[in-house]
């Protein structure tokens, strides 16, 4: 959280790399596998994309429900508590 909060964002220069290949970002979808605390997500979904966040870790998704509610991006993420992979 430090380095969304002093940097605007974690991971700022990739996530800057991974936009500037979305041609219209009002359309785009993005998928983030391993939601964590929710950086990324809520990094595209203020940009305009529309993010599906999977995070299957009960601890880990309280704590991405509870900030979506503050920041004010409702409706542009859809929360999956599910793993993505082949195996458990």
């Amino acid at each position: 959280d430090w380095s969304a909060f002093f940097y605007e964002a974690y991971e700022k220069q990739w996530l800057e790399f991974c936009l500037s290949h979305i041609r219209k970002s009002g359309s785009a979808q993005v998928l983030d596998i391993e939601g964590n605390v929710g950086h990324h997500e809520f990094w595209f979904a203020a940009q305009g994309c529309k993010v599906d966040s999977f995070e299957p870790i009960l601890g880990l998704w309280a704590r991405i429900k509870g900030k979506a509610s503050v920041i004010g991006l409702k409706g542009s993420i859809t929360f999956h508590r599910k793993a993505i992979g082949a195996v458990d």
